[in-house]
């Protein structure tokens, strides 16, 4: 008698449990009607005080932010930016089986923007007007995934970045001699397995 039940128990969950699952896939082709949103996108106010000078990271700040504290461009103007100026890198990404792409994320610091090519050459241009200021050839070279994803910048006169948490291993300060070359430096792990430094104000190699 106790088997009996037992299994009359267990048909009776497995029925339950097949038509809800049929209720489930039936209920996803019944229209539903569209529901209004009440409120547009929220936008995030600049902090009072905040200046928005350089990008020059990834995601603007070193812990990637990505917000930009800038007010001019917004929803109501955006449609009506216009093309300020454009630069050709002279490579032309066009993959033949080896993926290469442009995939950078170009840098702004001060009035010059610094760019990489699929060839992890590199290159700075005047913000303003798009003029080349300097150019440095590295032609890296790889049979799978030809691309350069962005740049690294340093500069040895800048304030060190203050963990935001409690961090046991201290922040050690870099020291480059007054007049050497590279107190600001670009960062780029090339493709073909090598890290390159220039100097950001002239494209210099650092020693």
């Amino acid at each position: 008698m106790q088997q009996n039940w037992s299994g009359r128990t267990a048909y009776g969950v497995a029925t339950v449990l097949a038509l809800a699952v049929v209720a489930g896939i039936g209920g996803m082709f019944v229209p539903h009607p569209p529901v209004a949103g009440n409120a547009g996108p929220g936008m995030t106010a600049v902090p009072p005080g905040s200046v928005q000078q350089n990008w020059s990271a990834y995601g603007n700040t070193d812990g990637g932010s990505r917000f930009a504290a800038l007010d001019q461009i917004n929803r109501s103007n955006v449609d009506r930016l216009q093309v300020a100026w454009t630069y050709h890198t002279g490579e032309i990404a066009n993959s033949d089986g080896n993926g290469a792409e442009d995939q950078l994320t170009p840098l702004q610091v001060g009035e010059k923007v610094f760019l990489c090519t699929p060839h992890n050459n590199l290159i700075a241009l005047d913000a303003s007007t798009g003029k080349q200021l300097w150019r440095r050839e590295i032609n890296a070279t790889s049979s799978v995934w030809q691309r350069c994803r962005g740049l690294g910048y340093f500069d040895a006169d800048a304030a060190l970045p203050t963990p935001s948490v409690a961090n046991p291993s201290p922040i050690a300060a870099v020291t480059v001699a007054q007049g050497a070359n590279c107190r600001r430096r670009l960062f780029t792990n090339t493709i073909d397995g090598r890290l390159i430094a220039v100097d950001a104000d002239t494209g210099a190699f650092c020693q």
